[in-house]
């Protein structure tokens, strides 16, 4: 509660926003608005004074009530499903639109229109972000309880002799509610903080005895004209009484608790209780039964967590807001730093080979014709074989051994590049290389997807990756330091790269059994309260499957994976990327020499691009995760990367003229590169379940992915530098194949998901058992495909009871 409860007069109370608004009165992180009144002392002695007999009477209209004239709103679809092969048991299957009968309109419903704001100033784009603000889940922490004085309008204007047509925009004024409640027996002193407003127009009564022929009139009208309904007269006498006298809330029989359409726009009802208070808004509630009695006890709860038992979604509520975010904060510091310092070494140790290069390993080598580019394509030939097996591994053998195993292992074959002495044994060496490293990334993107819910995935993601970009920056800078040693002992500056490199590769290795984290269970950092929430939130975003045969390896699972067109479409998104990229992490060094730069300057002019790419990737996923929409993230990047490469191919033809111009292109170019493998990960990550599948699914697009890895480093020949023809043709051809394949996906999802939103999740629940669900993986309509999280605003008010006091 407000420690101090302001006078109307005082509104608003943020000066900065709408009119009327209440935003901060209990806390700037609030969720429940005006039921802030419903406390615990008036909820109690509502009950007492109230329940008397234990009398129930339902205050919901049917669900198929409006089918004839019928609202722009689909009604109750009900089927009768045998449940063969038995022969005496059927399942009901429900759907509907939830405005269609009774419901509370929530905090997402409406804002302030000329403002487009929210409840609490919340824009739309954060409701698309995150399933937390101004959710109508919050209200089932402790439901919809209290007093409800009911007001029977409808009555009183019948005894006055008035004339009421229900379905006009009929306008109810607050001098007439005054005299409603004259009319029974009580006045505006009856009514005392966290009541429950309850208003009968006579909506409903005129709706089900309507004469055929006004119905066969309205049900044309409305197929083209919003329909009117009777309702409150919007004013200042109104909404001064609701605050001042502190109602929790307010609802009534009719389509809109306020006429339609209003016109009284400067005290708007929805915008004034729904954006400016947090007051939830009732209608078309049945209140024919109810019409000769006053106080009622009336409760209403909706599954804020279905699927949880009661005792774990009442522990789920004491962990919302603060306490749970510093779950998550936690997890971040533990998890995400050690992944993005692994990736960095992975991705220094696997490009090291081109900055080795322009030091003069090529030339000590004796390397002729393309045998540099069979060097540094031969790595992506293990690597693309060994990711999917590896994988598999993970699931097996603790992620903090396999992890670390294979970091030293690919640690000592880059200390041991040190000392080849022909092409034969560097192309050893980074065959050996890539059977170690292949494991790491999709192993490091299953471990990250296994902690956080699917709309957390990419920024997180994203940060880790971005340590691939800064590795190229780092790389640079460390070849440009490490190959000052040239000629000390007897070794070449080439040398002294991967020597040192592989060291501190292995130190790590070493290192990493102590500080990587398998599952949240064996976090000893966590405490089991902590435990048990991250299991929880995972189990209900879909990432871990409910039941133990619901996540269990199989080589049918194998193979459905494979060919499972959302990873058989990304990895037409994931060459997208591989191919540019490969290119250039081999060839960006050369490139800039061949703008004019020394050896050295070329190294340092490296870092800019990829400190560019990597805050690029962090911003996209970022803004990715917010939204909860991952395939603008990813057509965006690829159409920078498409500028970046016409303005290189084009200003090639006259290198020495266009030099800034050439740099900022290599610059755009990992703008555009960078976020891509974030975003096509975490999208395909967010549409696989259970776990096993997804880790197979990862593990093979990344592999499958790969395989533009051996085109881009044969693309950029030397023979047809600095215009490299072949190197940028094939680049933006694949790019163009890849956003094509993105926007075409994002349709298949969008249809895949208008297609399950014809089921709600309690009815999807109510019509198969946890075992199937989970049997059926991200097929399952409970887990809603990714490309936006979109979620119900208004809420049907499930089951209502009311206690009769006579």
């Amino acid at each position: 509660m407000a420690a101090q409860y302001p006078d109307f007069d005082k509104l608003p109370l943020d000066k900065t926003g709408p009119r009327g608004n209440a935003w901060g009165l209990w806390g700037k992180d609030d969720q429940l608005g005006t039921l802030n009144h419903l406390t615990d002392e008036a909820v109690g002695q509502a009950a007492r004074e109230n329940i008397k007999t234990g009398t129930r009477l339902s205050l919901n209209w049917s669900m198929k009530g409006a089918s004839y004239p019928k609202f722009a709103r689909k009604n109750l679809d009900l089927r009768l499903i045998n449940k063969a092969p038995l022969k005496h048991a059927h399942d009901d299957e429900w759907s509907f639109n939830s405005q269609c009968s009774s419901q509370w309109d929530g905090f997402r419903h409406y804002a302030y229109q000329n403002e487009a704001l929210y409840y609490m100033g919340r824009k739309a784009e954060e409701f698309a972000a995150s399933d937390h603000p101004n959710s109508i889940h919050h209200v089932s922490a402790k439901g919809i309880a209290g007093r409800a004085v009911f007001i029977d309008w409808y009555s009183w204007a019948l005894s006055q002799g008035l004339e009421i047509d229900a379905m006009s925009s009929y306008e109810v004024p607050f001098n007439q509610i005054v005299k409603t409640l004259g009319f029974q027996n009580m006045n505006l002193d009856s009514l005392r903080a966290g009541d429950i407003v309850v208003i009968r127009f006579g909506y409903l009564s005129q709706y089900e005895n309507m004469e055929p022929a006004k119905r066969e009139y309205l049900d044309k009208l409305y197929q083209t004209k919003k329909p009117d309904n009777i309702g409150l007269k919007p004013s200042d006498e109104l909404l001064r009484f609701l605050w001042n006298t502190k109602v929790a809330t307010i609802c009534g029989d009719s389509r809109s608790l306020e006429v339609w359409p209003c016109k009284d726009l400067d005290w708007h009802l929805h915008e004034w209780l729904l954006a400016g208070w947090g007051m939830p808004i009732g209608e078309l509630f049945y209140l024919e039964e109810l019409a000769k009695t006053y106080d009622k006890f009336v409760e209403h709860a909706p599954d804020a967590y279905p699927g949880l038992s009661p005792e774990d979604a009442e522990f789920m509520r004491g962990y919302e807001g603060k306490t749970g975010k510093k779950v998550v904060k936690k997890i971040d510091f533990r998890l995400l730093p050690i992944m993005a310092v692994l990736y960095l070494l992975a991705h220094i140790d696997r490009g090291n080979i081109g900055n080795a290069k322009i030091e003069g390993m090529d030339k000590d080598l004796g390397l002729v014709g393309n045998q540099y580019n069979i060097a540094s394509t031969i790595f992506f030939v293990p690597y693309i074989i060994f990711e999917v097996p590896s994988n598999i591994v993970l699931k097996k053998v603790r992620a903090s051994i396999w992890l670390s195993f294979l970091v030293i292992c690919w640690g000592t074959v880059m200390t041991c590049m040190g000392v080849v002495q022909n092409f034969q044994g560097l192309v050893a060496c980074r065959v050996i290389l890539g059977v170690f490293e292949a494991g790491f990334f999709p192993g490091a993107v299953f471990i990250v997807s296994s902690w956080y819910p699917r709309h957390e995935l990419q920024q997180r993601l994203a940060i880790f990756y971005t340590a691939s970009a800064f590795s190229g920056a780092l790389s640079g800078l460390l070849a440009f330091g490490i190959a000052r040693l040239d000629g000390a002992r007897g070794i070449a500056g080439w040398r002294w790269i991967f020597l040192i490199e592989g060291a501190v590769t292995v130190a790590a290795g070493l290192v990493m059994p102590l500080l990587i984290i398998d599952t949240p269970e064996r976090a000893k950092w966590l405490s089991d309260d902590e435990k048990r929430y991250v299991d929880l939130r995972l189990r209900l975003s879909g990432v871990r499957s409910n039941t133990e045969e619901g996540d269990k390896f199989s080589w049918k699972l194998l193979f459905k994976t494979m060919v499972d067109w959302k990873v058989l479409l990304g990895i037409i998104l994931a060459w997208a990327n591989s191919v540019p990229n490969a290119a250039f992490k081999f060839t960006m060094p050369q490139i800039i020499k061949q703008l004019g730069f020394s050896t050295a300057q070329s190294q340092l002019l490296t870092m800019p691009p990829y400190v560019c790419g990597g805050i690029a990737a962090w911003l996209s996923g970022r803004f990715s995760d917010r939204l909860s929409w991952r395939m603008p993230f990813i057509v965006g990047p690829m159409s920078v990367l498409l500028v970046a490469l016409a303005v290189l191919f084009n200003y090639s033809k006259n290198v020495a003229d266009n030099v800034p111009a050439m740099y900022v292109g290599v610059m755009l170019a990992q703008i555009g590169i960078y976020p891509l493998l974030p975003g096509i990960s975490a999208w395909t990550g967010n549409n696989l379940a259970p776990s096993w599948k997804r880790s197979i699914g990862l593990a093979w697009l990344l592999a499958a992915g790969n395989l533009g890895s051996l085109i881009g480093t044969n693309i950029f020949l030397d023979r047809e530098g600095p215009q490299y023809p072949t190197g940028y043709g094939v680049s933006l051809g694949i790019i163009c194949l890849g956003a094509s394949c993105a926007l075409l996906m994002e349709f298949c999802l969008w249809k895949s998901n208008k297609a399950r939103a014809q089921l709600s999740e309690a009815e999807i629940r109510q019509k198969y058992s946890q075992e199937e669900l989970d049997a059926m993986g991200e097929r399952s309509s409970v887990v809603q495909v990714h490309p936006l999280a979109m979620e119900n605003m208004l809420q049907r008010p499930w089951w209502c009871w009311a206690s009769i006091m006579k």
